[in-house]
């Protein structure tokens, strides 16, 4: 039987120059909790209930295989998750302007890109077509290959690395940068 976690986000809000004074550990934990919002907030668009984030718990020491799944409330303020695997649930809500914020943080990364200030204004769907092609999304755990091989979500589309592979091939001959935020 997993443990219920009942969390706040808010509690977990620090400026930036308090983060040296953080134990490890608590700061693990609250990024875990953020990864569970960001990939909950991100996959409620396209009705999608699995967030893509690796279970945390050890039962009997040994990793818990199970994929972390939620769902938002229908105020969009909480959310309820739980592991199918081992039982681990819980609800996490206030984080709404905390840096654990997934739509803040989204438009602090859309503000600087390609070494250069991004003035636009948050961008409607997953390609921006300037001079460059920009894909946005999210590197997930791949249920199919048993985590062999990623997969991508981005805000309309879940991407195998074969699928995604196959998109990129229109681009051949073309540069690419990845950039892992």
């Amino acid at each position: 039987m997993g443990d219920t976690w009942i969390i706040n986000m808010s509690h977990y809000d620090y400026k930036d120059e308090e983060a040296p004074d953080l134990p490890n550990a608590a700061r693990r934990l609250a990024e875990y909790f953020a990864s569970i919002v960001e990939g909950t907030v991100h996959r409620a668009s396209i009705g999608e209930p699995y967030t893509g984030v690796r279970c945390r718990r050890r039962p009997q020491r040994r990793a818990c295989g199970g994929v972390i799944r939620s769902e938002l409330s229908p105020e969009g303020t909480e959310l309820h998750w739980w592991c199918p695997v081992c039982g681990d649930n819980g609800r996490i809500s206030n984080w709404v302007g905390t840096r654990w914020d997934p739509e803040k943080r989204r438009k602090e990364s859309l503000r600087y890109q390609s070494g250069k200030l991004f003035e636009k204004g948050p961008v409607a769907n997953d390609l921006d077509t300037d001079d460059e092609i920009h894909i946005r999304g999210r590197i997930e755990w791949d249920e199919e290959t048993k985590g062999e091989l990623p997969r991508v979500a981005t805000g309309q589309r879940v991407y195998s690395w074969l699928e995604l592979g196959k998109e990129l091939m229109t681009y051949e001959g073309f540069g690419i940068n990845i950039t892992i935020t």
